[in-house]
């Protein structure tokens, strides 16, 4: 199997919802021993499938982190390449070990890179990631909140998305109440309440 044949499998895996150890176990050995073939996609992929399988791959972390962490290879690492890894990076990483390259993620999430590229998503994504990883708000947490924001005045958030990203910005100490904007009968409800209280 080559690289990208190894990290197909394991996406398919995830999204099947099949976990069978021993097989991800020899999947990884092998993953390990062609690392330098692993395009940014295949990096992704394989960090993601392993999260979403709640398996941690102890001795190809490390590997994968490096390959990620260079600066050529992380030019070129698209918005949803960045997400996912940085989600499955949160999952089976997951303490503050991971902030250098969840920086390194975050870097390319600017308005003189590719913030524009990325979705309402993938942004919150990268905002849980850091929240699950620890308590350091990444530098560019205005900018997401806005970008997000203006996504979200658009097209409302998915549920999920705007669960995961309250609990985010509530761990950063930072204002939700725009995600819950009052609705047009509330408004009426209050003034009707107000005008009671001035009879």
């Amino acid at each position: 199997f080559e690289a990208q044949h190894l990290a197909l499998i394991v996406w398919a895996f995830a999204v099947l919802g099949l976990k069978p150890v021993k097989l991800l176990e020899r999947i990884e050995s092998s993953a390990l021993t062609q690392v330098r073939y692993l395009n940014q996609q295949n990096c992704a992929n394989l960090l993601w499938g392993f999260a979403k399988l709640n398996y941690k791959p102890t001795t190809l972390l490390p590997a994968l982190k490096a390959k990620m962490l260079d600066a050529a290879f992380l030019e070129r690492m698209k918005p949803v390449e960045l997400s996912d890894a940085s989600y499955a990076i949160a999952v089976i990483g997951g303490d503050d070990e991971q902030l250098p390259l969840l920086n390194a993620f975050a870097s390319r999430a600017t308005p003189s890179s590719l913030l524009t590229k990325f979705t309402s998503r993938q942004l919150v994504l990268l905002l849980w990631s850091f929240a699950r990883v620890g308590s350091t708000p990444p530098e560019q947490l205005p900018q997401w909140v806005e970008t997000i924001q203006a996504y979200h005045a658009q097209k409302p958030l998915l549920a999920a998305d705007q669960k995961n990203l309250e609990a985010a910005l509530e761990k950063f100490g930072e204002d939700t109440e725009w995600l819950h904007p009052p609705k047009p009968e509330d408004e009426e409800g209050a003034e009707v309440e107000a005008t009671a209280a001035e009879e």
